[in-house]
């Protein structure tokens, strides 16, 4: 009784309000505890992982589908192997750039031991001329790739990774098979 009297709050008026915590309990909405939020969490993201299996059945698109944590942990990986990447190559944002499709195509090319020119390495990675020129010359200075031969406008016909280029890409390409 005296906890009840000692929550009443008066007014200037003389009115007492009762405050909201001690109101109608039945109208109150309860909180949900750190418990229960989390609880909840895990449980929406399992029936997200069912539904997709659930799904998979029915339609080829989604068939095979991994759960919701799976691909959580892909995604995780990913991101932290991009950010290996660019320390690798000493340049951030060198994983998701055009940068890395060439490093990429350049190491297999030199694994084939065929040569490859500047209007096939546009073509294989599907990129415009300007960008793939632009990155080129970059690199270069980067020394990561080198250009040789000559075409018939008199500028040089194919492209390669240097020793440098090939050994950070082997770098990079090593952490795929860790994570």
């Amino acid at each position: 009784m005296a906890r009840a009297i000692r929550n009443l709050v008066p007014t200037l008026s003389g009115e007492v309000i009762v405050p909201e915590h001690d109101a109608d309990q039945k109208n109150r909405v309860p909180r949900n505890s750190v418990f229960k939020q989390v609880a909840g969490d895990a449980i929406a993201d399992r029936m997200e992982a069912l539904s997709l299996e659930v799904r998979g059945m029915n339609d080829p698109q989604y068939a095979g589908l991994a759960s919701t944590d799976t691909l959580n942990a892909v995604a995780a990986a990913l991101k932290i192997t991009r950010r290996k990447i660019d320390q690798i190559f000493d340049y951030d944002g060198f994983a998701t750039s055009p940068a890395c499709d060439i490093v990429l195509e350049l190491f297999e090319a030199r694994g084939r031991g065929t040569p490859i020119s500047v209007p096939t390495l546009c073509d294989s990675i599907n990129c415009a001329s300007s960008t793939i020129l632009r990155w080129i010359h970059a690199m270069e200075v980067m020394q990561l790739i080198e250009r040789s031969g000559e075409g018939s406008d008199g500028r040089p016909a194919n492209v390669a990774l240097t020793e440098k280029g090939y050994l950070k890409t082997a770098q990079a390409l090593q952490l795929h098979l860790h994570e």
